[in-house]
């Protein structure tokens, strides 16, 4: 990857459906880790950022049945990981062509 690029990947059983984002950025340390998905916590430092995106992403996905957690890349980028239940998972091939 290059600086600045998210890969998105997928994976698939009969139990989990899981997606991952990465990215090459610098990742996060332990206390980030620990407070990622805390409302109103962020890492910015602008008016403009108020630390509900990963909590809302959070609640919806757990809504859902899902799972999400984030973990570092040792200092290489960090990766959020998504998990649903297969049964809870439809999947489209790429088939519908509207």
């Amino acid at each position: 990857m290059r600086n600045g690029a998210i890969e998105v990947s997928g994976e698939y059983n009969k139990s989990t459906y899981c997606l991952r984002f990465k990215d090459d950025g610098a990742g996060m340390n332990e206390e980030t880790q620990k407070k990622l998905f805390t409302p109103y916590f962020t890492t910015k430092n602008t008016e403009r950022n108020f630390g509900l995106g990963l909590s809302y992403c959070k609640n919806v996905v757990e809504k859902h049945g899902g799972t999400i957690s984030g973990k570092d890349n040792n200092g290489k980028g960090a990766t959020i990981t998504i998990s649903f239940p297969s049964k809870r998972v439809a999947i489209n091939d790429g088939g519908d062509k509207r």
